[in-house]
């Protein structure tokens, strides 16, 4: 065994010797961002986007009358680059937690809080709501609406509904809250744009996505057909071209398009499908002469040509908006929603290539990285026999933690050893319930169902 430890040991230097990149495996809960200029005010809400995953979420994964971090895995924060005024208070401009505490009755609270996260005001497992209301900057009181429809990812919307104001929406499961925002008028050499800037980004797997966009508004106008020509490519927003970019390549359409940023173009189309253009170009009017596009010219610069059948709605849509709408680790919808109209259209990431050969190059000497790419390498079938030496790795280098002790349990019961994997299961829930915290209650069901399992 000592000799063991000593070859593991300086496979961990030989790793870190050649390890430049950080390791990057999928999280549970992808981080997501929404941009929203509102008049000269920008906004802004970042966070990370948990699944419902069959669970009880109000009331079970969120306890009624108990805050919560807004999203998952580190604090939600809302920003502001200019002072906005918030149920009658003013809020200067900054960056601030954003913590709801979901109600079982009546109307729930939504926090703009000065802590850094909801647990630092945690003690014994239990969240001191006096303590965490004394950093509240602002707290809004808002009735949840119900849907039948259930959003899986909780997502963060941002809804300009005058000309000074919006509201912060956020969505999950079968419920909607809502925070209105009032913004200050544009002043002095200020002007606010009719068509103000916006930006959707999304991690899907290990890839950043994003779309950045300018947002026409209706205004009581026909836009398909009249102010949006048929049969005519369209900027597919206003101002400057929309752009969408991934720092990973994928496939979109069965093309496989470079990682970088590209332009898009809609082409609508009174009848049959509509065109999505992923363009090489910077804008739809260089392809313009006399008035005329030159479609041919066009496409040939296209990385990708989308056909896409529009779906039509009863619900009008005043502003246009983007979404990226994650299916799972290596599949991501983007959705184009304005008036009656939403047009979506699939991109496909190899994520979990990508991840082996981030694990494989970006190795540092951290027991997480070790025991957590394990977890990665046997939940995706890949090689067992490395995912058994980074579990070891791990726990050379930490001994005293829930977490590679489970995953080593994991590894072990994958061989077939399950008397082995039944030790490291129970020291695993042995040490989390001496040592509680919210990373061993995420783990805390699964332990106790593989403990369950590996009895019989």
């Amino acid at each position: 065994m000592r000799y063991l430890s000593i070859f593991l040991i300086s496979c961990i230097f030989s790793f870190s010797s050649l390890a430049q990149a950080r390791v990057q495996i999928p999280a549970p809960s992808p981080s997501a961002s929404v941009v929203q200029t509102v008049s000269t005010t920008e906004i802004s809400v970042q966070y990370s986007s948990p699944a419902v995953k069959g669970r009880k979420v109000w009331g079970g994964l969120e306890k009624w009358g108990v805050a919560w971090r807004a999203g998952a895995n580190a604090a939600t924060k809302i920003s502001f680059d200019k002072d906005v005024k918030i149920s009658g208070k003013d809020v200067k401009a900054g960056s601030y937690s954003l913590f709801i505490t979901p109600m079982k009755k009546g109307n729930w609270k939504i926090h703009l809080n000065t802590g850094a996260s909801v647990f630092a005001y945690q003690k014994d497992g239990m969240v001191d709501m006096n303590a965490l209301m004394e950093k509240d900057v602002v707290m809004v009181t808002s009735m949840p609406q119900m849907t039948k429809t259930s959003q899986e990812r909780l997502m963060y919307h941002i809804n300009i509904t005058g000309e000074t104001t919006a509201e912060v929406v956020m969505n999950w499961e079968k419920v909607f809250v809502k925070l209105p925002i009032e913004v200050m008028p544009a002043s002095g050499s200020e002007k606010a744009k009719p068509s103000p800037d916006a930006s959707r980004e999304q991690t899907v797997g290990i890839t950043k996505f994003k779309v950045s966009y300018s947002s026409p508004g209706v205004k009581s106008r026909k836009i398909w057909g009249n102010l949006v020509k048929w049969n005519t490519p369209w900027r597919a927003g206003a101002n400057s071209p929309t752009k969408i970019s991934f720092d990973k390549d994928v496939t979109i359409a069965g093309k496989m398009v470079k990682a970088g940023s590209y332009s898009v173009f809609i082409t609508p189309m009174e009848k049959g499908d509509w065109k999505v253009h992923l363009n090489k170009g910077n804008g739809v009017f260089a392809y313009q002469k006399d008035g005329v596009y030159d479609m041919e010219a066009l496409m040939s610069n296209d990385a990708v040509t989308i056909s896409v059948a529009p779906e039509m709605s009863n619900d009008s849509k005043e502003r246009l908006t983007y979404h990226v709408m994650v299916i799972d680790d290596n599949t991501a919808e983007v959705v184009m929603n304005w008036e009656k109209v939403k047009v979506k259209f699939r991109a496909t990431f190899n994520t979990t290539q990508l991840a082996a050969e981030s694990i494989e190059k970006g190795f540092t000497a951290q027991w997480y990285t070790y025991a957590n790419s394990a977890k990665y390498y046997l939940e995706n079938n890949l090689d067992a026999e490395k995912a058994m030496g980074w579990a070891k790795i791990s726990l050379i280098l930490q001994p005293n933690h829930f977490f590679n002790k489970w995953v080593m349990a994991m590894v072990l019961n994958k061989q077939g050893d399950k008397k082995e994997a039944m030790k490291y299961a129970k020291a695993a829930q042995e040490f989390g319930m001496k040592n509680p915290s919210n990373f061993y209650n995420a783990y805390k069901k699964p332990i106790a169902e593989g403990i369950a399992m590996m009895s019989k």
